[in-house]
């Protein structure tokens, strides 16, 4: 089992939200943006597990279990506050299990201050 693919974005309606998406190779959003966090793994089924940590190294989602949409295709929507203070980068550690076998990726993401980006 492999997980082929992961995708982090802003979920549909909050698209105007995304900052910079070129600038840098990491996502960079707007507090208060949803986010949509997509896995595309290599098995058509498997236990999928997510966690978040902030910054500040706080774990704010604790290996909660991801949606099926499809076969392969695993999701998971987190709403970002629009309060959220300390700069640096957000981790999304992302667990798939099938048949004994255990596979984790992470990716990362950073906020930007709602009040600076002056979004309306």
């Amino acid at each position: 089992m492999n997980i082929q693919q992961v995708y982090i974005r802003a979920y549909p309606k909050h698209n105007n939200s995304l900052r910079n998406p070129g600038s840098r190779p990491m996502k960079e959003f707007v507090e208060g943006t949803a986010i949509k966090i997509t896995m595309i793994i290599s098995e058509i089924t498997a236990t999928c597990t997510i966690s978040i940590d902030d910054p500040m190294a706080a774990v704010l989602v604790d290996d909660v279990g991801m949606t099926k949409e499809a076969d392969y295709v695993y999701s998971y929507v987190y709403q970002t506050t629009a309060n959220h203070f300390g700069e640096g980068d957000w981790v999304v550690t992302l667990k798939a299990t099938y048949d004994g076998i255990t596979m984790l990726t992470q990716d990362r993401f950073s906020l930007l201050d709602n009040q600076r980006t002056a979004t309306s």
